[in-house]
């Protein structure tokens, strides 16, 4: 097959697609997934390969091979932008891989792939609002094998970036892969008390969180605590925040009385050291709003809730998705203690903004959805008398 393969390559090249072979064996040197179009750009393939390269010339030979997927969004949605994709077929990339020479071309061609990679990273992380989103996931099952090569800390700061765009996206199974493995590579390098590592532990944990996996996120989240409180000290900021995760992990899994103690515990210490106003402390407050919510405390839960829309209004922006996420919570609140018409505007407000900011697929929208949804039917029920659904009971 790799000789059939070869006579065709050789075909192409004498009818003047003389990229087609250079630009398929890039493709290969990737991982199986799709690739975004705009990483396979001119200068890539000159990078890589030593060869001038045209735009017009490597869209020939896309084409010629029929490379060019439909693309992942067709930009008729306010806000976002048409994404194209290209995959080799399994076996055409087993094949052209095969066909490398090694060490040459791949010890020179490598350092251009993860050079280029780098730069669509910190390209997408740079897109206002939403735009980046598609690439990124189009990205991350590449950017493994781009910090297994790095020699330094470039690496892991890539994948970092990245994960983080993911996070905003709401793709958290996609960020769980990049979180991993740089949490393996820093306490692989820089040991298992350093900041940075403890860092990434944090990151995944609550990756793990946002995946419903409470039960290994706490048992990651004490584990930092306890390592943040001998490297850093109790008040160290860092240290607030790990506790404020372990308590939010505990919330999860239904651990509320312990959950609502350690951040009455956080929201103390961050008034006292960040301030009121302090975005960590805004935070602080909200987690404690839930944890009482779980304790049956509607009422405080509702004031705390109600105080911090206020605060995050005025510091934050109305727009700010911490913010959102206030307006939701209040929400749920008031439509516990029976507002049910004020629930209902509240999510409302929350979906338009939602869905305008992050998109309607984004989780966060989609929780937003759904909320509305029950709070419109909690509405109704109220409006007509709880006794309209129930069947008659038989003696």
């Amino acid at each position: 097959m790799r000789h059939t393969w070869d006579l065709s390559l050789d075909q192409l090249h004498s009818d003047g697609y003389t990229l087609a072979r250079p630009v398929l064996q890039l493709l290969a040197l990737l991982e199986r997934a799709p690739v975004p179009r705009t990483l396979v750009t001119p200068e890539l393939v000159t990078d890589a390969t030593g060869q001038p390269a045209t735009a017009a010339a490597v869209d020939a030979a896309l084409h010629q091979y029929g490379l060019l997927h439909t693309t992942e969004t067709d930009g008729s949605e306010p806000g976002s932008v048409a994404i194209g994709r290209l995959q080799l077929h399994p076996l055409v990339r087993e094949v052209t891989a095969h066909a490398l020479a090694r060490p040459e071309p791949t010890n020179t061609w490598f350092p251009a792939i993860d050079g280029h990679l780098a730069r669509a990273v910190n390209a997408v992380a740079g897109m206002p609002g939403r735009t980046g989103w598609p690439t990124a996931r189009l990205l991350a099952p590449h950017l493994p094998a781009h910090l297994d090569r790095s020699t330094d800390h470039s690496g892991r700061s890539t994948l970092e970036v990245l994960a983080n765009a993911l996070a905003a996206a709401g793709t958290a199974s996609e960020e769980l892969l990049l979180r991993r493995h740089v949490l393996d590579a820093e306490t692989r390098i820089l040991g298992p008390d350093h900041p940075n590592t403890l860092a990434s532990r944090n990151n995944l944990a609550a990756t793990l969180s946002e995946l419903g996996e409470h039960q290994q996120a706490a048992g990651l989240h004490r584990q930092n605590l306890t390592d943040y409180e001998r490297v850093l000290g109790p008040d160290h900021s860092d240290t607030l925040v790990s506790r404020s995760n372990l308590a939010n992990a505990l919330n999860g899994l239904g651990e509320h009385q312990q959950a609502a103690d350690l951040h009455r515990q956080t929201l103390r210490d961050s008034d006292r050291l960040l301030g009121p106003d302090h975005p960590d402390t805004l935070v602080s407050r909200s987690n404690l709003a839930n944890a009482l919510n779980g304790l049956g405390e509607h009422q405080q839960a509702a004031d705390l809730h109600r105080q911090n829309l206020t605060d995050r209004e005025r510091v934050l922006g109305p727009d700010h998705p911490d913010t959102l996420t206030s307006r939701n919570n209040l929400a749920n609140m008031v439509g516990t203690l029976g507002e049910h018409q004020q629930a209902a505007d509240l999510h409302q407000r929350v979906l338009t903004d939602r869905e305008r900011l992050l998109g309607p697929d984004h989780p966060d929208t989609l929780t937003s959805r759904n909320n509305l949804a029950t709070a419109q039917a909690r509405l109704a029920e109220a409006g007509r008398g709880r006794w309209w659904w129930q069947l008659p009971r038989r003696r």
